[in-house]
């Protein structure tokens, strides 16, 4: 459903999911963890830990698929 969701331009979404996937879902990703590590509100190292090793793993994963993306693209001139 994400995947078909992301083919259309942001115009045709729906008011609701239009809303959560534009603006609310960004921006609770965004904002909070760096509100965190400024406040000092972070429970524990390990905590922090955990944050870059899923920074870690995330950037991985988005590397790993533009190579498989690029591996796959085709130009439209040729």
């Amino acid at each position: 459903m994400i995947g078909q969701a992301t083919r259309r331009d942001a115009a045709f979404r729906p008011g609701l999911f239009k809303a959560v996937f534009t603006y609310a879902l960004p921006m609770l990703l965004v904002a909070n963890v760096p509100v965190k590590v400024l406040a000092d509100k972070l429970g524990s190292p390990v905590e922090m830990l955990m944050l870059v090793m899923l920074g870690g793993a995330l950037f991985a994963l988005s590397e790993w698929a533009w190579r498989r993306s690029l591996r796959r693209y085709t130009s439209a001139s040729s």
